[in-house]
C-alpha cells in the first residue's frame, strides 16, 4: 500500500518529465512555422513595395503572382487582389495610341490602377502589422526619370526590331545621294590635279643642277 501511494504521488512528477521535451519541440516547431510564413509574406511585401513604381518589372511580377500563395488564409488581400488582376484584363489597355481616346482611357486605367494596388498593398501591411497607410503607399513611391526613361526606350526598340522582323515596319537606312553631276565632275578634277602637282623628286629630276663643274671649253 505505501508504494502504491507514493507511485500516485509522484506520477505526476513523472508524466512533466516525460512531456516538457514534447511540449517544448512543438512550441519551437510552431513558433518556427509561423516565424517563416511570416518571413515568406515580408519578403512579397517588400517586392512589391520596392517595385510599386515598376509594374512591368520582373520582379515585381513574380512577387503578384506569390500573393495568394503566402496570403492564401487573407479574404480581404485575396478579394484586393482579384480587383488588380481584373483590371489588367481590362481590354481598354490595347487601345492603339493612333485613337483619339487613348490618352484619356489611359490616364483613367493607371489612376484605377494605383488605387487598387495601394488598396492590395495597405491590405497586406495591415496583416504583417505595418503601420503603411493608403496615402504614403499611393504617393511615397520614388522612380528616377532616367530610370523610367531607360525602360521607355527599352520597349520602343523591342517593339521596333519586332515589326521589321514580322514585315510589320522599315529598317530605317541613310543613304547619301550623290548627283549625276557631281559624279562626272570628280574624275576631271583628279586629273587636273595629277596634271598640276608635280613631286618634288620630278622636279628636281627637271632642274639642271648647280654643282656642276665648268666647261674647259
Amino acid at each position: 500500500m505505501l508504494q502504491t501511494a507514493s507511485f500516485f504521488e509522484q506520477w505526476p512528477i513523472l508524466l512533466s518529465t516525460l512531456l516538457s521535451p514534447l511540449i517544448a519541440v512543438g512550441v519551437t516547431l510552431l513558433y518556427q512555422k509561423r516565424d517563416q510564413s511570416y518571413q515568406r509574406r515580408m519578403s512579397v511585401f517588400t517586392d512589391l513595395m520596392k517595385n510599386r513604381r515598376s509594374l512591368l518589372s520582373a520582379e515585381y511580377v513574380n512577387a503578384l503572382n506569390l500573393v495568394p500563395v503566402v496570403f492564401h488564409k487573407q479574404s480581404a488581400i485575396r478579394q484586393a487582389l482579384g480587383d488588380v488582376m481584373a483590371l489588367y484584363e481590362d481590354n481598354d489597355w490595347t487601345i492603339p495610341d493612333t485613337d483619339p481616346r487613348y490618352t484619356a482611357v489611359r490616364g483613367r486605367l493607371q489612376q484605377s490602377l494605383d488605387r487598387k494596388t495601394a488598396l492590395l498593398l495597405s491590405a497586406m501591411a495591415r496583416d504583417l502589422r505595418i503601420g503603411v497607410g493608403d496615402i504614403t503607399i499611393l504617393q511615397g513611391a520614388y522612380l528616377p526619370e532616367a530610370w523610367s526613361n531607360r525602360e521607355k526606350l527599352d520597349t520602343e526598340i523591342k517593339l521596333g526590331l519586332h515589326r521589321i522582323l514580322t514585315n510589320q515596319g522599315l529598317f530605317p537606312i541613310l543613304a547619301h545621294v550623290v548627283h549625276a553631276g557631281e559624279q562626272a565632275a570628280q574624275p576631271e578634277q583628279n586629273a587636273a590635279q595629277g596634271e598640276t602637282q608635280v613631286s618634288p623628286a620630278t622636279e628636281k629630276q627637271r632642274s639642271p643642277s648647280t654643282d656642276r663643274p665648268a666647261d674647259p671649253t
